[in-house]
């Protein structure tokens, strides 16, 4: 490794002197620090190696990287069959785009593989950048930062999505988000919860360096406390064409200033600076780069071309940026060019610098310039931060690098008689204090900026020094492998940086760096001390570590030397509960302690291959993911067989290739829905069974598969109980609990259709009405619960199944204005003893555009029902073949009665009547109206949402909690409903789907089982506490979901009422995200909203989609206004906005409003309904 830091090694107190402070009379209070730099760039991975690029005077254009061609001509030929070779232009080039750190970030690899490398590069970038300031993980979280990224989208920067459209078309819906170019910098805010403004700057070859000043502007403003800025690109298919923009150079070099000058080259990469006031820097002891003095920005205007360079323009924004610095010109003694290497932007460039001193002084040969891009080319919308960080680099070492591939002076340019020379050679910058130097970047959009930059003060006197005495040092990563590579990352720095100051070194790195599982600690009482630990650690002992149980704490407090001893055992302890994983909040431990941030080694990723798939190419990450490898376990421990079962379910669900067995669930991206589809996969293959709760509760897979073989071992869990068997024919056969209590609930309310469940869907293109009621006709045929009809036999309810039964399809014509009351006269009650319980009505508005109606009864149907119906009517409208049902719903009731018999169903019995014991209580919600004598089914949908930003906060909530996002909006509407009643303690109905064998997925029949969820909100529970409440209740309640709750009514001998229900009047549904089409043949069909009934006073219904949370209140009009629906819709995002903001703030202090509301949620939005 080189001498990184060189600069840095001893941080010290920050002090201007005499001569400094002269020159801040006017602006001191207006300058901005820059405290942390990160950079990628050809041949060099950080901004060290990128100055040991520059001090080499190195070239870095190239031929286009082999690998990086080997991808890009994959692809061409996939799209281009006929071409079979590609001429790329060489240009400095990254070796490698397709590398992703994706766990590290909690993205799932089918997620990164679809994001653009741009968005991935910058992530980590800015990651990076923040680390060398000392603000990773948590220290930054909730901060007033801003985020300004620099980025033509409509450049190069839009070329992944076209590729991933073009080849992974069916992963395509993945890769939105990391297409859209403003979730570059906004996806840092999300991550980082930053509250600052989050911004995409685009003025072509300026954009970057306008975010740095459009950064510092919202500091000064105090728009933002510190800002994140930056850029970055990457040519993903530098083919060498024949349209140009009339810039590019003949070979690719840049030759800025020259005579031979014929253009620029093409250049990559990506850097990031975190701003943040100078006094404020000062105040917190950050390590100081170099400090922003002025900035300023303008437009060319009405010039000779809208792509021209305007040299008035240029002289105009450069003093302005001087006269917002407050400083005196002849003070610049450097100068950043533009410098694109063209023989009409040079000459423009010179003079206007020329003409800019001229107005303040008359010296020649006085400031030097040069160019970056005769190193690494035009990075275009990087290239302004590119410059930056060489100029701040420059500052620091005190040296100017050259600007190389120059022989002789641009004819056209007189720099003998001009302010300005040329750097050509590396030259010390050995000017009167401070430093100072000017940037300019000008876009072919006219948008120029100029900035002044000046060195950091100068060091004075030396650290307080606090006597010798033990320090704990730490590092943590997410993997045993990549805290190795920490370790020896820590272990070469030390040995180029012995020197360096050990109290501030592990301050840094305790308090600047974000926690993870993998952790060492260690007492430490010098640098050398440290470096021989770290040393015996690379050496093996890390080997003993057990991954997953327990991270070593690593120090012999036995050996140490100090006088200090009761510092050191509390160092011992700390380092001990570290170590088993508490998270430590390490700045108490330095508390009136002086201690200055220095730049560290940053976290070490642990890349992966991030590509799409190229159709037929040998290459192809498609081809891989059919293997996968487990991780987790020392390399003489065997996985066992539950294990690599369990590995292969996730990697196919989740997409990755490599699994660690210590890995969450959440952490890996998963959420309940996938938790069904572990389920469900795992209990078809073994003979043992698990449940959604097992999967929730134990979420790594070594703790599922060692669950899963203590019950197999000790005979618990037998998979038989869900085997279902087809019933021999007969002329009736028994119900199911939840189709007895719809009967009975049915006839109670006589001719209401409540239990009706009509949907309706929007058709477009030419329809074939015989083939449309061919379809429907078949699946009738195809689903017995269609052919059902349901009968008193001798004072029992019984089904009998047709096997003909007569159907048609109406049709009828009708304009938009009369259709709602035409839907509304069509549904209509059923009679349950005569099939078929689903009618179906076409009805035509226009030629091309119909809206087919659908009204089933729910004691044949449930809302899954609804998606399998459709699923099937596009299969067999298209004339697909679709394989037989095994078994139908009849002989589910079948084996429903008989495991009403079980002994395990026994234990559910007790478990809900122990839940029910004592008094049950009643919610009472104020309403609009009194309630009714008979309440009937009358009601209306509210429909809002929560906007990408909430969705994003509540995601991170639920990995904060390891809790389900059902389980979070479960907690929010009890807290909302709490806060409405005053009552503590709550019942909520739940639906769960009850389809606990493979065999009934494709089913369509009243599965769907009610749980009454108890919970017990007060004012003096934490928001954290009650969340965990409601997780143990709801793992508990899916544990014993299959006692009916009809049966639970009867047991607890519950009156019936035809104006309440049994145990509660509200519910809530997690649904899953609509669709919002589907393509079917020639049609195309899509939601269709209509009113709804409301069974219950009101249900809660969320319907996650990809970016937000689409909710519904379904309420009775016959307590509720619209008004009163809105506002509990306002209150209810209210309440989750709170819970993101502050899980550990009491429930009293939930607050129902709040003015910043509506600019944190997109409350009431109308919407089609989807499915």
């Amino acid at each position: 490794m080189s001498k990184k830091f060189s600069f840095l090694a001893n941080a010290t107190n920050y002090e201007y002197t005499k001569q400094d402070r002269e020159h801040m009379v006017n602006t001191g209070s207006r300058d901005i620090a820059i405290i942390g730099l990160s950079s990628r760039f050809p041949f060099a991975d950080n901004y060290t190696e990128f100055w040991d690029v520059l001090s080499a005077d190195a070239s870095c254009i190239r031929t286009f990287p082999a690998v990086r061609k080997q991808d890009a001509e994959n692809y061409l030929k996939s799209i281009r069959p006929t071409e079979h070779s590609f001429d790329f232009i060489e240009g400095a080039y990254l070796d490698q785009v397709d590398q992703f750190d994706y766990s590290f970030f909690r993205i799932t690899p089918i997620e990164a593989n679809m994001m653009n490398p741009n968005q991935r590069i910058f992530l980590e970038t800015a990651w990076e950048c923040l680390e060398d300031a000392g603000y990773g993980g948590d220290k930054i979280k909730g901060t007033n930062t801003g985020v300004y990224v620099g980025y033509m989208a409509d450049s190069e920067g839009s070329q992944y999505r076209l590729m991933a459209s073009d080849t992974n078309k069916q992963h395509y819906a993945a890769g939105v988000t990391g297409n859209l170019a403003s979730i570059i910098p906004s996806r840092i805010s999300y991550l980082l919860d930053l509250k600052g403004p989050s911004l995409l700057v685009d003025t072509a070859c300026s954009s970057s360096l306008v975010a740095i000043h459009l950064a510092c502007s919202a500091i000064r403003s105090g728009e933002c406390s510190m800002a994140l800025a930056g850029g970055v690109r990457t040519v993903l298919l530098p083919l060498n064409v024949q349209e140009k923009i009339g810039i590019e150079s003949m070979d690719g070099r840049t030759r800025a200033f020259d005579d031979l000058a014929d253009g620029t080259g093409i250049g990559e990469g990506a850097a990031a600076i975190l701003l943040k006031p100078l006094d404020e820097a000062l105040k917190d002891r950050d390590h100081i780069y170099a400090v922003v003095k002025g900035t300023a920005v303008n437009q060319d205007g009405a010039s000779i071309g809208i792509t021209a360079p305007n040299v008035v323009a240029q002289t105009e924004v450069i003093v302005k940026a001087w006269r917002d610095a407050g400083i005196e010109p002849e003070t610049i003694s450097y100068i950043e060019s533009h410098g694109t290497g063209t023989n009409l932007g040079d000459p423009i460039e010179i003079n206007g610098i020329h003409a800019a001193f001229q107005k303040f002084t008359d010296r020649k040969q006085f400031c030097g310039i040069g160019s970056l891009k005769s190193n690494i080319g035009h990075l275009y919308d990087c290239a302004g931060i590119a410059g930056m960080l060489k100029l701040v680099l420059s500052l620091q070492h005190r040296e100017i690098p050259a600007s190389i591939h120059f022989t002789t002076p641009n004819r056209k340019i007189d720099f003998l008689n001009s302010p300005i020379y040329l750097v050509n050679r590396k030259k010390k910058w050995e000017k009167n204090f401070p430093l100072r130097a000017g940037i300019s970047s000008f876009g072919f959009s006219g948008t120029n900026c100029h900035i002044v930059v000046e060195e950091a003060p100068r060091l004075q006197g030396s650290p307080t020094v606090e006597g010798a005495s033990p320090e704990v040092f730490t590092l943590t990563a997410n993997s045993k492998r990549t805290l190795i590579r920490y370790i020896d990352r820590y272990y070469q720095f030390l040995t180029d940086h012995e020197d360096i100051d050990l109290k501030n070194l592990c301050y840094s790195a305790n308090t600047g760096r974000s926690i993870h599982s993998f952790r060492i600690a260690m007492i430490v009482e010098s640098i050398a001390e440290l470096k021989e630990y770290l040393n015996r650690l690379i050496g093996g002992v890390l080997d003993d570590y057990r991954d997953g149980k327990g991270p070593i704490f690593y120090g012999d407090k036995e050996t140490k030397k100090s006088t200090n001893t009761d510092i050191s055992d509390h160092l011992v302890k700390l380092a001990q509960a570290y170590t088993e994983g508490e998270n430590i909040r390490w700045l108490g431990l330095y508390n009136k302690k002086h201690r200055y941030t220095i730049p560290l080694p940053t976290y070490p990723f642990e890349r992966e291959r991030c590509w799409i798939s190229i159709p037929d190419s040998d290459d192809s990450v498609s081809k891989a993911v059919g293997g996968f490898s487990l991780e987790g376990k020392a390399n003489s421990e065997m996985y066992s067989e539950t294990e690599y079962l369990l590995g292969k379910i996730w990697s196919e669900e989740l997409g990755y290739t490599s699994i660690n067995i210590h890995s969450s669930l959440y952490e890996m991206g998963g959420d309940s829905i996938l938790a069904t589809k572990i389920v469900n996969r795992y209990n078809q293959i073994c003979s043992s069974t698990i449940t959604i709760a097992d999967v929730l509760k134990w979420q790594t897979i070594s703790e599922l598969a060692h669950v899963i073989e203590h019950r197999e071992y000790f005979g618990v869990g037998n998979q038989s109980i869900y085997i279902i068997e087809a019933l021999p024919p007969q002329p009736y056969y028994p119900i199911s609990s939840a189709q007895k209590r719809i009967y009975i609930l049915q006839q109670m309310i006589g001719k209401e259709i409540s239990y009706n469940m009509p949907f309706a869907i929007k058709v477009e293109g030419l329809v074939d009405y015989s083939r449309l009621e061919e379809a429907i006709v078949q699946l009738i045929h195809r689903h017995e619960a269609f052919r059902t009809s349901f009968h008193d036999v001798d004072g029992e309810i019984v089904q009998r199944i047709s096997d003909q039964i007569h159907f048609t399809l109406h049709h009828q014509h009708s304009t938009l204005e009369q259709l709602p009351n035409h839907i509304r006269n069509f549904i209509i009650p059923f009679s349950l003893n005569q099939g078929p319980l689903i009618r179906a009505n076409l009805f035509c508005l226009h030629a091309g555009n119909h809206v087919l109606l659908i009204d089933m009864h729910h004691i044949i149907s449930d809302g899954t029902s609804l998606s399998i119906l459709l699923q099937d009517f596009v299969q067999l409208y298209n004339k697909a073949e679709i394989n037989a049902l095994p078994i139908q719903y009849k002989d589910y009731a079948g084996w429903h009665n008989r495991f009403l018999q079980s002994k395990e169903l026994e234990e559910m019995r007790q478990y809900w009547l122990d839940q029910f014991s004592g008094r049950i209580p009643t919610l009472y919600v104020p309403t609009d109206y009194p309630r009714p004598t008979l309440k009937n089914s009358e009601g209306n949908i509210f429909e809002f949402y929560a906007d990408e930003s909430l969705f994003g906060a509540i995601n991170k909530l639920c990995l904060e909690t390891q809790s389900t996002l059902f389980m979070i909006l479960l907690s929010a509407y009890y807290l909302l409903l709490f806060k409405y009643s005053g009552q503590e303690d709550l019942i909520v109905g739940t639906p769960i789907s009850g389809r606990r064998s493979a065999d009934t997925e494709k089913m369509v029949g009243m599965f769907v089982n009610m749980l009454a969820l108890r919970n017990y909100p007060n004012n003096h529970k934490s928001i954290k506490g009650f969340i965990e409440e409601v997780k143990e209740n709801a793992l508990s309640g899916f544990q014993n979901q299959d006692f009916q709750f009809e049966d639970l009514i009867d047991q607890l001998g519950m009156p019936r009422s035809v104006n309440r229900h049994p145990l509660f009047d509200v519910v809530f549904a997690l649904q899953d995200g609509r669709m919002s089409s589907l393509q079917c043949g020639e049609l195309q069909l899509s939601s269709y909203s209509i009113n709804s009934n409301s069974k219950f006073d009101f249900t809660l219904q969320a319907f996650p989609r990809k970016t937000d949370i689409l909710f519904t209140f379904e309420y009775s009009t016959q307590l509720f206004q619209e008004e009163t629906m809105r506002n509990m819709a306002h209150h209810y995002l209210l309440v989750l906005i709170q819970m993101t903001q502050d899980r550990n703030q009491l429930i009293k202090e939930l607050e129902l409003k709040r003015a910043d509301a509506t600019n944190s949620a997109k409350l009431f939005q109308e919407m089609d309904f989807d499915f």
